[in-house]
């Protein structure tokens, strides 16, 4: 018996480690990105030091894994890139990564098009100059 729990968070995690066993960074949940225009955010200390990523507690729990893996990619190439080619690289290496850690599997076809529709829309937002408040999983 015991207790099994699909915690969207361990493999997004775990496969972080495994591929960037130098990153630093804290992960915490809030109340009030949605007020701002986003569901999460990740920002980089002045001092030069862990990154932050925070998530609002309101994300639905479908997009909690679609959504850290979307910001530990911020956290990996930093700042100077937005949403280009080496955040989608990293992106996508931390997707295959969680797909591995989570059930030992890999991407399915919803996953690689959830993870695109994501890219995609946060692409848009950069080029109109607004902040992403898509959840990921559902129409744009």
């Amino acid at each position: 018996m015991g207790i099994t729990f699909n915690d969207p968070f361990r493999p997004a995690i775990a496969a972080a480690e495994e591929l960037y066993p130098n990153l630093s960074l804290k992960i915490v949940l809030v109340d009030g990105l949605v007020d701002l225009g986003g569901f999460a955010a990740t920002a980089f200390p002045d001092d030069g030091g862990p990154a932050h990523i925070e998530i609002d507690h309101e994300l639905p729990l479908h997009a909690v894994a679609i959504t850290l893996l979307h910001e530990l990619a911020h956290a990996v190439v930093g700042l100077e890139d937005g949403h280009g080619k080496k955040w989608e690289e990293a992106f996508m290496q931390l997707a295959h990564g969680y797909a591995k850690h989570m059930d030992g599997g890999s991407l399915d076809d919803d996953d690689l098009k959830n993870i695109k529709d994501d890219i995609r829309a946060s692409r848009r937002a950069d080029k109109a100059g607004i902040s992403v408040k898509h959840v990921p999983g559902e129409a744009a």
